[in-house]
């Protein structure tokens, strides 16, 4: 099966203009492509949070402290945050 995320970034082109009643169509389906991946990112960091911190950390040359990224992986508050900063990237706030 065909992941959604790809289906609707290649619906307007596999389907030509002719399937679509206007470019907004094929401009929702985008937005609609971006906001999935966006979300699964969060879903993504939020079941392997350690696993990013220590990306973020290698991207920026630090080194990750094992004890406190064991802490704020088990802490909800945590990862209700990266939660909530997915949600309002969707809804376009920062």
């Amino acid at each position: 099966m065909t992941d959604i995320v790809e289906r609707l970034r290649a619906w307007p082109a596999a389907y030509g203009e002719d399937a679509m009643s206007s470019t907004y169509v094929g401009s929702m389906a985008k937005n609609a492509a971006d906001e999935i991946e966006g979300l699964r990112r969060a879903l993504d960091e939020i079941v392997r949070p350690i696993w990013h911190m220590q990306e973020r950390a290698k991207a920026s040359g630090d080194k990750i402290d094992g004890h406190w990224a064991n802490v704020m992986a088990k802490d909800p508050e945590y990862l209700r945050q990266i939660a909530k900063a997915a949600l309002l990237q969707k809804d376009g706030q920062k």
